[in-house]
């Protein structure tokens, strides 16, 4: 039971992170918000949905999801490296990331620009914290 119970938990940690990845692919899981004038000359706000990994949101201050989204990336890579390791190292550096990951998704929720994919993104980047978390702490 013991050697399946590391296997199943680097599972669930791919299995969060490859959804954090797709969602983030999408093209609706980064929104801009650009000035627009009305034709009537009153000001008003056009939205346009990116994906997250497009690096137009670094050029519009949105770089919260483009971050999010490429640590996302490095984490499926290194959670795929420790599935052939059995070292017990995996669980801090995925915490490292994780919580990163946490804190670059809440970007778009503090600067009042997100959908819900953000805030999919950002739960479910929070569960691989807090089960990183208890893996290291809870012993």
């Amino acid at each position: 039971m013991s050697k399946i119970k590391p296997l199943f938990i680097k599972i669930i940690f791919f299995i969060l992170d490859a959804v954090i990845v797709v969602l983030s692919a999408l093209p609706m899981s980064s929104v801009l918000k650009f000035g627009t004038v009305n034709d009537n000359g009153e000001p008003g706000v056009l939205l346009k949905y990116y994906s997250s990994f497009d690096p137009t949101n670094l050029g519009y201050a949105n770089f919260g999801p483009f971050v999010s989204a490429y640590l996302a990336a490095i984490l499926l890579a290194v959670i795929l490296v420790f599935f052939f390791l059995k070292s017990d190292k995996y669980k801090i550096i995925i915490l490292a990331i994780s919580t990163l990951g946490f804190l670059f998704s809440l970007i778009p929720f503090l600067i009042w620009i997100f959908t819900p994919f953000n805030a999919v993104i950002c739960c479910l980047w929070l569960v691989i914290v807090l089960i990183s978390s208890l893996l290291i702490f809870g012993k």
